[in-house]
């Protein structure tokens, strides 16, 4: 059993909410513009299941449910209303499936083989998979696999770049906007 406790910050006296979820957790997320946030659950580590739930409203409300999804964490874009889930393992295939979440629809299925980053570009239009080398020797892996792959946010592929010695892949932040 995992029980959450949701606070609503903004509002008077901020009210609580005790939401219970009766299966192992594996990931859990918030949308970064709005009241929704997704849980990775189930007894299965290779084929969790995935719950969209909605914190607008009085109380709280499940969106829907994706079941046996070979994932393991869920990348929001920027901007909210789509995500990646990703199975970030070599167990997983890193396997990538693009979802809009306004319309509870899959967009595309993709896979990045052994993924070990994901990043969103601050626009929410354009999303990066890397497969990077650890600094350490301890956990050195062979570099044949490293690179990185962008992709739009439909999962279109737009570029493979391999890199042996990749470490890191980040985006530059955008400039804050001089026109208020």
């Amino acid at each position: 059993y995992t029980t959450f406790e949701l606070f609503r910050l903004r509002e008077k006296d901020v009210p609580n909410e005790l939401f219970e979820l009766r299966d192992h957790v594996v990931a859990f997320s918030w949308e970064p513009r709005a009241k929704r946030f997704d849980v990775v659950h189930g007894q299965n580590p290779n084929r969790p299941d995935v719950s969209f739930y909605d914190l607008s409203g009085e109380a709280l409300v499940e969106l829907f449910k994706v079941e046996g999804k070979m994932c393991n964490a869920v990348f929001w874009s920027p901007r909210g209303n789509h995500c990646v889930l990703g199975g970030m393992s070599r167990e997983l295939g890193g396997t990538l499936e693009f979802w809009d979440v306004d319309n509870q629809t899959l967009l595309a299925t993709q896979e990045h083989y052994a993924v070990s980053d994901v990043e969103w570009d601050p626009s929410g239009r354009v999303i990066t998979t890397a497969v990077c080398q650890p600094l350490d020797l301890l956990h050195a892996v062979s570099a044949f696999d490293n690179g990185y792959r962008l992709w739009t946010f439909q999962g279109i592929p737009i570029s493979n770049v391999a890199k042996a010695k990749l470490y890191q892949f980040l985006w530059r932040p955008r400039p804050r906007s001089l026109i208020t």
